[in-house]
């Protein structure tokens, strides 16, 4: 009789511990298909009657539910928060419970030459002579060389022009007033890289892109300094010549998105470039955004560059 009882127990206590395993399995189970995920800057890849499929930074893509889906469009960059993960399927499907647009995707330009008109032409002529007087003699004994041997120039002197300047900027840095050099200069190096004038000879196009990528860097240093050493300058000129580290900053992501696409042995190089200037500008996250304005398809590969760097 008592072994009955406790063969009774023993039974009864195998039942109360199997169905405790099965609610803390079902509970575990709810769990993990439940928990929520960040997903941070993904791109939106395709969209559909109440869903779109995105991509994550790490390539990663995701089915996601959304009655609003029609208010995005393939190329936006968000931020999510989703649950109900099913990682089964391919893509993964989710739903959302959290959704932010980082940028939309809306055509972004950088201003050049082309859209400036003869105003702004007048105003460069007026804000100082324009050209240094390296630059105006070597475009003059260009102009005026009648030799069958002209003078050649190189990238290197390009290069070198940057350096010298910045070099110039340096030495008057405790001056009260900025030097005509230094203001020939700056307005030199402008209208090079953004309105396709020439310096010793070559033009930025001309350029390759590690020269392209040298010259903007040591530009936005110029600039940098500028603005540190003399910081009403720049209230004297055309406005094209006053906001140019968005624009430097601009172009070396585009040239360096290019070169990393291409898979061109430079990129490495590029990347270490720009981490040097996120660290001396100061180029937070919220810069690079800002540059884009409404927004851009580029801001997700400058984001890559960005974070990387």
């Amino acid at each position: 009789m008592e072994k009955e009882k406790l063969n009774r127990n023993i039974a009864l206590i195998i039942i109360i511990t199997l169905c405790i395993l099965i609610l803390i399995g079902t509970i575990f189970f709810v769990n993990i298909n439940n928990r929520k995920m960040v997903i941070t800057a993904a791109v939106v890849k395709s969209v559909g009657n109440n869903y779109i499929i995105v991509e994550s930074d790490d390539g990663d893509e995701y089915k996601l539910k959304i009655n609003e889906a029609k208010e995005y469009d393939e190329g936006d960059i968000l931020d999510l928060e989703i649950d109900s993960l099913n990682t089964k399927t391919n893509p993964k499907e989710a739903t959302i419970t959290k959704i932010s647009t980082i940028n939309k995707n809306i055509a972004f330009t950088i201003e050049d030459n082309n859209t400036s008109n003869n105003d702004e032409k007048t105003n460069s002529n007026d804000d100082s002579n324009f050209n240094d007087n390296s630059t105006t003699n070597n475009v003059s004994s260009d102009s005026n060389n009648t030799s069958t041997n002209p003078t050649i120039y190189q990238e290197e002197d390009v290069i070198n022009y940057f350096k010298n300047l910045e070099s110039n900027l340096d030495k008057t840095k405790n001056d009260k007033t900025i030097s005509q050099s230094v203001k020939d200069g700056f307005i030199t190096i402008v209208d090079f890289l953004f309105y396709d004038k020439p310096i010793n000879g070559k033009t930025f196009k001309e350029l390759s892109s590690s020269a392209k990528l040298q010259v903007l860097k040591i530009a936005l240093s110029i600039d940098s300094k500028i603005e540190d050493y003399f910081p009403n300058y720049k209230d004297s000129l055309s406005s094209k010549y006053q906001s140019i580290k968005s624009k430097v900053v601009a172009k070396y992501l585009d040239i360096t998105s290019e070169i990393c696409e291409n898979n061109e042995d430079t990129c490495e190089a590029a990347k270490t470039g720009f981490s040097d200037m996120k660290r001396s500008f100061s180029l937070t996250w919220s810069f690079i955004k800002d540059i884009a304005g409404t927004g851009t398809a580029k801001l997700s590969s400058w984001y890559k560059i960005w974070k990387n760097s």
